[in-house]
């Protein structure tokens, strides 16, 4: 699911209660925004554990990612973050 609105349209909170009933329902949760994840992705990445950490995130169940409009889908390609050049 992809939320799309202004700042302050409860995207977020959306988001949040999702996890929350998931979480209820015994499903793995885990929340992070975008910027965080494409460090965490840029420091696994340096430290040769990308794909120990692509793992750990596919391991989880629902994974909510806020603030996409924050990352540059370019800036991710051309510091190959996500391995896609490989």
């Amino acid at each position: 699911m992809i939320a799309l609105g202004n700042s302050g349209a409860g995207k977020t909170h959306v988001a949040l209660a999702l996890g929350l009933a998931a979480c209820q329902k015994g499903f793995s949760v885990a929340f992070t925004t975008a910027d965080a994840l494409v460090h965490q992705l840029m420091e696994a990445r340096d430290e040769k554990r990308r794909l120990k950490l692509q793992r750990e995130l596919q391991a989880v169940k629902l994974l909510i990612v806020d603030e996409l409009g924050y990352v540059s889908l370019v800036m991710l390609l051309h510091h190959d973050v996500v391995g896609w050049s490989r």
